[in-house]
This record gives structure tokens, sequence and C-alpha cells, in this order.
């Protein structure tokens, strides 16, 4: 094959730098009108303002079981997706050290035995969201937690992972918020980590507030229908045949009310 080279050196001088011009690549068209501005990005907080955020705002009354609308939260456990409910009974801020939560609560996988755990939230970064035409501001909490298992059955273990939340003010309490581009993934908040037990097994763990949203994320074809969406049969011997089930399991003596399938 004859290269671009030999083919040029017979060429004349003018010839020559013609066609050496033809080659150049085109130089891009200038912008036509205004330029285009940049992508908005969510902003770091200092250390500074973001301890003022957490002395001013708790984020106990996002995670912890309440009467006034607050209840278990469901995820997925392990590589196969099995259901796992949580119930964070209590959540109380550090006096002294307000990114700090004292944890106690129980978990429960594939509505087996429930099992009483304590731990420990600690936020670490605050993320302000881009500023949106009448909205109110909204931010990003990140930070890491480690729930320990009581050694009540054999094989009990230690939840450890990453915690965020997206969270907007209203008034002087939180109230949790979609922010497009959050690691949340509009769950509102999420729980993601491992779940290592006292023999060495490992699992991933993943729950959140808006779970429903979670499992379109994890499995595809979780819900089936359009109009009346419903849980795939497929995923019913992995704990999930209802949404809910109204029975109270956390309680000490729970009592068991009629369930609900919505």
């Amino acid at each position: 094959m004859i290269s671009r080279t030999t083919c040029l050196a017979g060429l004349g001088g003018w010839a020559l730098l013609t066609a050496l011009v033809a080659a150049r690549p085109a130089a891009p068209a200038p912008p036509v009108g205004r330029a285009v501005p940049a992508a908005k990005t969510r902003v770091l907080l200092s250390a500074t303002a973001a301890q003022s955020f957490w002395r001013r705002y708790s984020c106990a009354p996002l995670w912890q079981l309440s009467s006034s609308g607050n209840s278990a939260r469901s995820g997925f456990f392990g590589r196969s997706g099995f259901r796992i409910d949580f119930a964070l009974l209590r959540v109380q801020r550090d006096a002294d050290n307000p990114h700090i939560y004292r944890v106690e609560g129980k978990s429960r996988c594939l509505k087996n035995m429930a099992v009483p755990f304590q731990g420990v939230i600690v936020l670490k970064q605050v993320y302000q969201a881009p500023m949106e035409p009448n909205t109110l501001p909204r931010y990003t909490v990140v930070g890491t937690f480690e729930f320990v298992e009581q050694r009540i059955a054999r094989n009990t273990g230690t939840y450890r992972g990453t915690v965020a939340a997206d969270v907007t003010p209203e008034g002087s309490r939180l109230g949790l918020a979609n922010i497009e581009g959050s690691p949340v993934g509009f769950c509102g908040y999420k729980f993601e980590g491992q779940w290592r037990s006292t023999e060495g097994e490992v699992e991933r763990v993943v729950w959140a507030d808006n779970w429903r949203t979670l499992a379109g994320q994890i499995f595809q074809d979780f819900e089936i229908g359009d109009r009346m969406p419903s849980i795939n049969p497929k995923y019913a011997e992995r704990g999930w045949s209802r949404y809910w089930d109204n029975d109270e399991w956390w309680a000490d003596t729970p009592g068991t009310s009629a369930r609900l399938s919505l």
C-alpha cells in the first residue's frame, strides 16, 4: 500500500502545501449566541457550617419509629435480595456531639425472629443541592452506621455501612426530600452496607425509607402491572408477598392485627 507521505512527495511546492492544508482537521466552529452555563453541582459544607447544621437540626425523627407515621422499613439482604425489615426504636442525638446518634432497634429477615441490636450513626458530611426556583434549600447528609445484634441466636452479627438522607428544613425540623443525582436515589434515606456474622459470613444489606423505589432499582421486574402494580410472585419465596404487614413484629409482646395488603 502506498503511504500518504509517498503520495505527497510527488507534488510540487504549492500543490504540497495545498494538500497539507486540506488534510488539516477543521477548527471547531465558534459558539453561536450565549455560552452554555456549567452544570450545577452540589456544594460540600465546611466543617464549621456542618457543625452548625447538625446542632440546629436533628435527624433522629427521620429514622426513629413513631406513631405519627414512621414505621418499620424494608430492604434487601444477600445476593438473592431476601426481605429484611428494620425498626429503629430509639434514636438519640448525643448532647455534646450532635452528629452522633445512639440507636436501639430490631431487625428480622424473611419474617423470622426479631433480633435486637444497638449501635451508632455518625454523620460526617453535609452537601447543599443546587437551588431550584420556588423551593426551599435541600441538603444531603452522609455518614456511617454500625449496629451490633444481641447474641440471642446462633448466627447473629453486625451491620456496618453508609447512610445518606436527602432533607429540607421545615421550620425547626427536617423533612425528607428528593434530590436528582444524590446517592440516595429518590429513596428519602438509605442505609447500605454489609452484615458480618460472628462466624465470618458476609452478606450485602440495603434498606430505605422509600423501599419500593429501592426495589425497582435492584430488581427491574419487582412489580408487575401498570395501573394496579403488585409484587411479582417470583419473589414470594424471598419474603416478598405483601407490601406491608400490620403486625408490629418489633413489639416485645406483639399483638397481631389484620394484615394489610396494598
